[in-house]
């Protein structure tokens, strides 16, 4: 993104950010961790929890914290 405009600020470890009216995430499962940020924002922390449950869904809550970001990282399976 940064080569496309030099106005792009770039979060190397962001799994989302959350700018103004934007809210942009760095990969599939980051988009579901922005959902639910989205939910919980929009709507109620309560509404988020639900929604993560219905999903079956382990959120990173914590927008700052993407273990995908780090080239080194290889998750067990």
């Amino acid at each position: 993104m940064t080569s496309i405009s030099s106005n792009v600020s770039w979060v190397r470890k962001a799994r989302w950010v959350h700018d103004g009216v934007f809210l942009t995430s760095s990969g599939v499962t980051a988009g579901m961790d922005a959902a639910v940020y989205a939910v919980k924002t929009l709507l109620s922390p309560q509404d988020a929890a639900a929604a993560v449950k219905r999903l079956e869904h382990i959120a990173i809550t914590d927008s700052g914290e993407d273990p995908y970001a780090d080239e080194q990282y290889m998750p067990e399976v």
